[in-house]
C-alpha cells in the first residue's frame, strides 16, 4: 500500500501538467477561478477580386445612390444612378486578345437642374482588367498603356496596380495626349465592417495639353468601392467618390 500510494502522489501532478497542455479545464482551488479552453481565431475569409470584376461587367446592374454632390454654387444633396449591361456589340480583339464590351450610365439628379446623363463604353478582357480601350466621348478615347492584374485570392488589407491608360483627344490634324490615368484595386473594410473591392484611379492631365489653364492642370480621383459577399459575388452596396478642378465633385453611396 506504501508504494501504491507513493505511485499515485508521483503521477497525480503529471496527469494535471498533461490536462494543462491539452487545453482541458481544471479548477484553480487556490484562486477559485476555473480556466476554460481559449477558442481559436476564426479563419481570415479570401475574396476572388477577378470573378467579382466579370460578374460586375457581365450582368446587368442597377444601383440607386445619394450624397452630396459639390459645385462651384456650394454642396447640393441629390441623387445618381449608376447601370452596367453587356454591351450590344459583343466582343472584339485588340492587341491580339479577346476583349467585351459593357456600357455605363452615369445619371446626376439634383434639385433645380435638368437630368445629366452620360455613357461611357468600356472594354474588358477575360481577366477581368478594368480597360482595354475606353470611348469617352466623340473627341476622346482612352487607351491602356499596360495591363495591371487582378487578384483571385485577396483579404481586407491588400491591394495592387490594375494598369495605365493613356486619354487622347481627337483633332483633325492627329490625336493630341490630354492626361495619363493609373488604376488600382483595393480590398478593405468600412467603419460598418462591409468588405468592400474599391477600383481607384488617378488621372493626370498632360502638362503640354494643360498649358497654362489650372482648370486642365488639375488631377481628377476616383473611387468606385462594391460590397462584397463572402462568395465574392456583390452584395448590392457601392459608394462613389469623384473630386477633380475640372468635374463636379460628389460623395455617394446605397442607402
Amino acid at each position: 500500500m506504501k508504494h501504491a500510494r507513493t505511485l499515485q502522489r508521483l503521477l497525480l501532478p503529471l496527469m494535471l501538467s498533461v490536462l494543462s497542455a491539452c487545453g482541458g479545464g481544471s479548477n484553480d482551488t487556490a484562486s477559485g477561478k476555473s480556466t476554460q479552453p481559449v477558442a481559436p481565431p476564426a479563419p481570415t475569409i479570401s475574396y476572388d477580386l477577378r470573378a467579382a470584376v466579370l460578374q460586375l461587367y457581365g450582368k446587368p446592374h442597377s444601383w440607386d445612390l445619394k450624397g452630396t454632390l459639390c459645385c462651384a454654387g456650394g454642396t447640393l444633396t441629390g441623387n445618381l444612378s449608376l447601370q452596367a449591361r453587356p454591351a450590344d456589340n459583343g466582343s472584339l480583339t485588340i492587341g491580339g486578345e479577346t476583349v467585351t464590351g459593357v456600357d455605363i450610365t452615369l445619371q446626376l439628379i439634383f434639385p433645380g437642374t435638368p437630368v445629366s446623363t452620360s455613357t461611357q463604353h468600356l472594354w474588358y478582357t477575360s481577366k477581368g482588367q478594368q480597360m482595354m480601350a475606353n470611348g469617352l466621348s466623340d473627341t476622346r478615347i482612352e487607351m491602356t498603356t499596360s495591363q495591371g492584374s487582378l487578384p483571385t485570392s485577396a483579404v481586407p488589407g491588400d491591394s495592387g496596380s490594375n494598369g495605365e491608360t493613356s486619354t487622347y483627344a481627337q483633332y483633325p490634324s492627329a490625336p493630341l495626349l490630354a492626361s495619363t490615368t493609373s488604376y488600382r484595386w483595393e480590398l478593405k473594410k468600412d467603419s460598418d465592417a462591409r468588405v468592400l473591392m474599391c477600383l481607384n484611379s488617378v488621372e493626370t492631365p498632360d502638362a503640354q495639353f494643360a498649358g497654362s489653364n489650372p482648370a486642365l492642370a488639375a488631377k481628377t480621383t476616383s473611387s468606385y468601392c462594391y460590397g462584397l459577399n463572402p462568395d465574392s459575388s456583390l452584395s448590392g452596396y457601392l459608394s462613389i467618390s469623384k473630386h477633380g478642378y475640372t468635374n463636379l465633385g460628389y460623395d455617394l453611396s446605397t442607402q
